[in-house]
């Protein structure tokens, strides 16, 4: 087997995108991902977006592309296999966990599919004698809307008066999904990205913002909904159910379909989404190395 390391987006993004389009719904964050890295301007390569600091690797065997990774700075690992697992896929999964201890890179946390995932758990603990957590997920793939599906309220794109509560609002979002390195940042101008974007919605009930929910990726026809929150005090009214939809349709009324992944331990979160329509595609898992600081 054959270990490649990649230093240009565009050289990694040639190697595997079609074989990532072999399952674009269930590969929609990996192919996120490269498509910001191919698209950011050179004056706007910072933070994450810094393609010179991405770690970007393939293991190839006969030529053909087994196993492909991608970790941005100050998130875990994405992982992606070509093949259905088996003892080629692992001794692929061997290969690059020792490429990463060889060349001192720290991985916090891994997230991909179930199986891969768990492999590569195994195989980086069993290396580095340290313990690690597990999450399980599901993802889900909407063709369309159940028609039954009912909604309130006023929907609307986020705006500038909104940054005296979405940092707050999506802190708590990762503390609840356990992800780490997204911590409220003094320097505003992230959160006003997002809002510059014009793909984060609220949802507001007699004036006041009660959920929102963001459209995070659109490849060629997937989009992959992400921060859907609602806080606390306004659970349990169906404004979750609500923002979902409304980010989902418009998604579908352009032609895409959609994909979201939920928490395996919110019962009450996946039976919404299948309520509305949402089938399952796979099972995620995203996982956490004790201890560890990413060294990218």
């Amino acid at each position: 087997m054959d270990f490649k390391l990649y230093k240009d987006v565009q050289e990694f993004n040639n190697d595997i995108y079609s074989q990532l389009m072999r399952d674009e719904a269930a590969n929609i964050m990996f192919l996120g991902d490269l498509a910001v890295g191919l698209a950011v301007k050179e004056c706007a390569k910072q933070g994450w977006k810094d393609t010179s600091k991405w770690y970007m690797a393939t293991v190839k065997d006969s030529g053909n592309c087994v196993l492909a990774a991608l970790m941005v700075p100050g998130d875990k690992l994405q992982l992606c296999a070509f093949e259905d697992f088996t003892n080629n896929t692992a001794q692929a999964v061997e290969l690059l966990v020792k490429e990463l201890i060889n060349t001192d890179i720290s991985v916090e946390g891994v997230y991909t599919q179930a199986v891969l995932g768990l492999a590569f758990a195994e195989a980086y603990a069993d290396f580095t004698k340290i313990k690690y957590e597990v999450k399980e997920e599901r993802s889900y793939l909407l063709n369309a809307i159940n028609q039954s599906t009912q909604t309130r309220g006023a929907f609307r794109l986020a705006e500038k008066k909104d940054l005296s509560f979405i940092p707050y609002w999506r802190e708590d979002f990762f503390a609840a999904h356990k992800t780490s390195g997204q911590n409220i940042s003094e320097d505003l101008s992230g959160y006003e990205g997002m809002i510059d974007a014009e793909n984060l919605y609220m949802l507001e009930v007699d004036g006041v913002a009660v959920s929102m929910g963001r459209i995070d990726q659109r490849a060629e026809n997937v989009c992959g909904l992400g921060l859907i929150y609602t806080p606390p005090y306004f659970r349990n009214k169906g404004y979750g159910t609500a923002i979902t939809a409304h980010i989902s349709k418009i998604c579908l009324d352009e032609g895409y379909i959609c994909t979201l992944t939920a928490d395996l331990s919110n019962p009450v979160s996946n039976s919404i989404y299948q309520k509305m329509g949402y089938r399952p595609l796979c099972d995620m898992v995203s996982i956490t190395f004790e201890n560890i600081v990413n060294k990218l």
